[in-house]
């Protein structure tokens, strides 16, 4: 049987308690009906979404992730401003972009991910890649305030990567947490 997976890097909880908080505003400021808020306990950033696997890739997939996970560092996540794809004023997606400290080590390990995946046989997405924290998502037009609804900034450790199941119910998406893999402590990026 096939799992709907993705390859993520999962928040700490301490940190989904304060962007719960953020969260609270947004609802708040934006009430409107055709605006889905994610959990706050399902926040993560997603570095590769790759669909429905059987279980011979999700055992590929494992084995690239322990692979590259072995010889990556930690690194920090820092949260930016709220924005939306395709913007603000006609959104579809609402997020909270994010910085990486040392600079670019997320993104090198998110493309170096692709490429192994790639290298065993695995289809990845190809669009660009944007680091960012899903909030919330729009079915219909609607205009998305921000005022007063001041992002935190929160430094997030990035220790390790997991692989994830999305399961997707009428009320939203639910993800299990298939396996982790820590990052090397003397990895190099």
């Amino acid at each position: 049987m096939k799992k709907r997976v993705f390859i993520a890097i999962n928040l700490p909880t301490e940190t989904k308690d304060e962007l719960g908080q953020l969260l609270k505003k947004l609802k708040k400021i934006n009430p409107q009906q055709q605006i889905r808020y994610v959990k706050a306990d399902s926040l993560h950033l997603t570095l590769h979404f790759l669909g429905d696997r059987g279980a011979e890739e999700i055992s590929t997939i494992k084995k690239v992730m322990r692979d590259i996970a072995s010889s990556h560092s930690p690194s920090t996540i820092i949260t930016g401003d709220i924005d939306a794809f395709p913007n603000l004023q006609s959104p579809k997606v609402v997020y909270l972009s994010i910085m990486e400290k040392p600079k670019s080590s997320i993104s090198s390990l998110q493309k170096k991910l692709g490429f192994t995946l790639e290298q065993a046989g695995i289809d990845v997405d190809h669009r660009a890649w944007q680091p960012h924290l899903t909030l919330a998502r729009i079915n219909s037009p609607t205009v998305f305030k921000t005022q007063n609804a001041f992002p935190p900034i929160i430094e997030i450790p990035a220790t390790h990567i997991t692989l994830m199941e999305s399961n997707l119910t009428s009320y939203g998406a639910q993800y299990t947490v298939l396996e982790s893999f820590s990052f090397s402590n003397h990895g190099q990026n």
